[in-house]
């Protein structure tokens, strides 16, 4: 992917703003009555209160109340997904890409796993539907599953370091079958023109200068990577850290050779 508001997932995803933490999209009723917060972040938390069932309502006077989220942890709320990106994983490189994540990070990356973008940002995951789910089906099974091998190291200025496949036709294919089925979603929201195929290794969005070069040499030392993709994925995520998980799994069909 490219560089940071999906820094590994564009490649890994830009930490999102206040905006997203409001209430469940599922408006709460009662007595026939729509009940929401609504209100904006200027430093505080202020906003006309309607009501949550998950939230304490402030008290009258006090323009100081605590923002939503925090009482929505307090009882143990889970965070509605906030975004969605179609990709390919490559379980074949996990081994030397997960690692430096580990290393440098202590964790591995967002949850996300080592993976090739086909579409993000996608459709808001509150949107998708079965038909979505039918429609990206039916959209990557014209590209037939593959091999390629992850070779090169290559750079994004100093902002990215990524892995090359060969051949990347078939990645491009993928996102151009998905693109006509949802054109109004563009690669990376349209930011980087000639959007390139790529394997995301470390982004300077979270890691030093130093500490990438390290992780370029380390990578470089596994290559090359072979790979069979058969897979593609519709994945979610809220705001939380680890929080990418698969909503969907595609099978590529098999081509006429196997």
């Amino acid at each position: 992917m490219s560089t940071s508001a999906g820094t590994q997932l564009a490649s890994l995803v830009t930490v999102l703003g206040p905006s997203v933490l409001g209430p469940s999209p599922q408006p709460y009723r009662q007595s026939g009555r729509r009940r929401e917060w609504r209100g904006e972040w200027r430093g505080e938390w202020r906003g006309e209160w309607r009501g949550c069932p998950h939230y304490a309502r402030p008290q009258r006077g006090n323009a100081r109340s605590s923002p939503p989220i925090r009482h929505a942890l307090r009882v143990g709320c889970t965070p509605e997904p906030t975004e969605s990106a179609i990709i390919v994983p490559i379980p074949e490189a996990e081994p030397a890409v997960g690692r430096q994540w580990r290393r440098l990070s202590g964790k591995a990356g967002w949850g996300v796993p080592a993976h090739v973008t086909v579409l993000y940002p996608f459709i808001p995951p509150a949107r998708i539907g079965p038909d979505t789910v039918e429609a990206i089906q039916a959209a990557v099974r014209t590209v037939p599953a593959f091999h390629c091998v992850f070779a090169r190291i290559r750079w994004f200025d100093h902002d990215v370091v990524w892995l090359e496949p060969d051949p990347d036709a078939p990645f491009r294919a993928l996102t151009q079958a998905v693109r006509c089925r949802f054109p109004s979603y563009l690669p990376y929201g349209g930011r980087h023109p000639g959007t390139v195929p790529h394997l995301t290794v470390c982004a300077a969005s979270s890691f030093d200068p130093a500490s990438m070069r390290r992780a370029a040499a380390d990578v470089a030392d596994e290559l090359p990577i072979r790979a069979s993709v058969e897979r593609v994925r519709l994945v979610v995520e809220t705001d939380a850290p680890g929080s990418w998980r698969t909503r969907a799994e595609f099978t590529l069909p098999e081509p006429p050779a196997w």
